[in-house]
């Protein structure tokens, strides 16, 4: 008998079994054991169907629209039952689409993803391996891709209740959500960590539904007002090969630019205009200090850090001793008061963070290094490059060695260029291009140093690339705006 012949003759009795399903997890009857997998907690539908938020008596007999349970027919015909996580998470989408958005909710909370991630994992890798032909094993994965499809929707639907798309109730859950929908994404990630094989997942939902977790990840962090997660939610969603297609991507670009803008100066501006004792003086000095140093204006914020590390405010402030140290450092002019503020901040940091203790370390080195090059003595000059040379290896040891800026400091002062270049060349390729202009021109440098003119040249012309990237941006935004000051670029080409 042909395959396609035993496909027909199952297929009505799969349905049936789907629908015996459904309606038990509607009426909050127990499955037996042959039909769906047991779980040592009851289902969560029959406090689900007491708590009012089931259907009327008349619908529970209305028959599933079949768009809604393609997935689980699939699963039945691949493993032949339907377990419990998944029998919610169809019920959950069931009746997300019908619009009872409170009641999806209530199911979907009742999905212990936790539970089955070990075998979606199993089953994504070895759906990986047979799409990049690493592997011929044909040993049966612990569920079916449609199984893992169906669950990774339940989550993303779970998140998007609360994205204020459908009329939600007011639950507290914008950092669970945004948590769930990073499940996703993690556990896809860590699966696959070379990116998504081409039509990977074609066969199901599964591309369509990472797709929309992609893009509502940074939305939901930005509901649970938790700015940093939604910006490593943008790049995460830019820099991994999640095969999203173009207008997808597009839409990403749009807003992550929108929600990264911010004019440092306008900001400023309302910093100061504050009435006395709303905002701790201290942290305005801090906040007004970014702000300028942000939008290019060195002095003005060098300035600020002054006053609030004099001795009638707060000379022991270690974010304002380090700010103002590295500010000092990039213009030998100021290099020897960089000296300085490090000095102090390793004073007040002594016995405490270890990391800290690395970073003020490396602009003690940083200053060092700029103030040789101002002095004229030889002797001076000797003895400036050394204490470089020491502030930057203890910078190395506090940190282990893991902070890329500072092994190239340390490589540089030994005159090992072409290893500092290495360091570059290896931190080039972990930063996004948006963010690869200081270490390019720090790369420059390097093939300066080397004599490689002509290398140098080719890096500057990709410095240029990225400057007239962010000022058609920046240009677009001063239109936005009328014309108001969009600040400098906080890297320059000498």
């Amino acid at each position: 008998m042909s395959k396609n012949r035993i496909e027909e003759r199952r297929r009505p009795r799969i349905r049936q079994k789907l629908r015996r399903i459904m309606k038990c997890l509607w009426s909050g009857e127990q499955l037996r054991a042959d039909e769906m997998a047991p779980s040592s907690e009851s289902l969560a539908t029959k406090d689900y169907a007491v708590s009012g938020y089931t259907s009327n008596a008349g619908e529970i007999d209305q028959k599933p629209d079949t768009g809604n349970i393609e997935e689980a027919e699939s699963s039945l015909r691949e493993s032949g039952c339907l377990n419990y996580e998944e029998a919610r998470a169809l019920l959950g989408r069931y009746e997300y689409q019908k619009g009872n958005v409170e009641a999806a909710l209530h199911v979907f909370e009742g999905i212990d993803i936790a539970a089955v991630t070990p075998k979606m994992r199993l089953t994504l890798g070895r759906r990986g391996e047979r799409h990049r032909r690493w592997s011929q094993s044909e040993a049966t994965p612990p569920m079916s891709i449609h199984a893992v499809s169906l669950l990774l929707e339940a989550v993303y639907l779970k998140g998007k209740v609360v994205t204020g798309s459908w009329e939600a109730p007011a639950h507290n859950v914008d950092m669970e959500a945004a948590q769930s929908c990073k499940v996703i994404l993690d556990l896809v990630e860590s699966t696959l960590p070379e990116g998504l094989p081409e039509n990977f997942g074609a066969d199901c939902k599964l591309q369509e539904t990472l797709n929309k977790a992609v893009e509502l990840l940074p939305e939901l962090w930005k509901l649970a007002d938790s700015p940093c997660e939604a910006i490593l939610s943008y790049r995460r969603a830019l820099l991994y090969h999640w095969n999203l297609d173009v207008e997808t991507t597009a839409k990403i670009q749009k807003e992550f630019a929108i929600f990264s803008f911010v004019q440092r100066r306008a900001l400023a501006k309302q910093v100061e205009e504050l009435f006395p004792g709303i905002m701790d003086r201290k942290d305005a000095y801090l906040t007004l200090s970014l702000c300028y140093y942000g939008d290019g204006d060195n002095l003005t914020a060098l300035n600020l850090l002054r006053k609030l590390l004099s001795s009638g405010q707060d000379p022991h402030c270690v974010p304002a001793l380090l700010m103002a140290s590295k500010i000092c450092g990039e213009n030998p002019r100021y290099a020897e008061e960089g000296i300085n503020f490090a000095q102090r901040a390793l004073e007040s940091l002594q016995g405490k963070c270890d990391e800290a203790v690395g970073v003020a370390n490396c602009l003690l080195g940083i200053s060092y290094s700029a103030h040789s090059r101002s002095v004229l003595a030889d002797v001076e000059k000797v003895k400036r490059q050394s204490e470089t040379l020491q502030s930057l290896e203890n910078a190395g040891r506090k940190t282990r060695m893991r902070d890329p800026n500072i092994v190239y400091h340390i490589l540089s002062a030994q005159k090992r260029f072409l290893d500092a270049e290495t360091i570059i060349n290896a931190a080039l390729d972990q930063t996004g291009r948006w963010d690869q202009g200081e270490l390019l021109r720090t790369k420059a440098k390097l093939q300066i140093a080397q004599g490689q003119l002509k290398n140098s040249i080719e890096t500057y012309t990709q410095i240029l690339a990225v400057l007239q990237v962010q000022n058609k941006s920046f240009e677009f935004w001063e239109e936005a705006f009328e014309g108001k000051s969009m600040g400098r670029f906080s890297f320059h080409l000498s």
